[in-house]
């Protein structure tokens, strides 16, 4: 069985009133809005961690020459700007 921690959280009015209309609104408790609140904002923080190691390794990799040299017409940059920013990507 799993352990659990109880943690007394403090919300100010605005953010409690979120919560419970977040609730009703899904038909869900306000502990699993919370835990899967948690869970997501957990993954992306993760991801986020993930991407920038993959950046330090690639700046390593072109650091010690052992990246590799690209055209100027490479358009490696601008796709994942528009990835970062969320912007539609041609497939």
């Amino acid at each position: 069985m799993a352990m659990e921690k109880q943690i007394n959280l403090r919300l100010d009015n605005s953010d409690e009133a979120t919560l419970k209309f977040m609730a009703e609104a899904q038909g869900r408790s306000e502990q699993e809005i919370l835990r899967y609140s948690f869970r997501k904002y957990a993954k992306e923080f993760l991801d986020q961690m993930n991407f920038i190691k993959s950046v330090e390794r690639g700046w390593v990799e072109l650091k010690s020459g052992l990246g590799e040299i690209v055209t100027e017409e490479d358009d490696f940059f601008d796709e994942i700007m528009k990835d970062i920013n969320n912007e539609p990507t041609p497939s």
